[in-house]
């Protein structure tokens, strides 16, 4: 048998952590690599709280 428990169970919500600069810029670098031209943005639902 499998359970599965709620990790979230009595956490506290915070805000996201802004990414880092230079990950932000290596991830950037790749996609224009793979896709250039491509419009590419900083700004994602996934990468803060909603």
């Amino acid at each position: 048998m499998v359970t599965f428990k709620d990790g979230t169970e009595g956490s506290i919500a915070t805000d996201a952590s802004p990414m880092r600069a230079d990950f932000i810029a290596a991830v950037t670098e790749g996609i224009e690599t793979i896709n250039p031209g491509v419009p590419v943005s900083r700004a994602s639902r996934w990468a803060r709280a909603t």
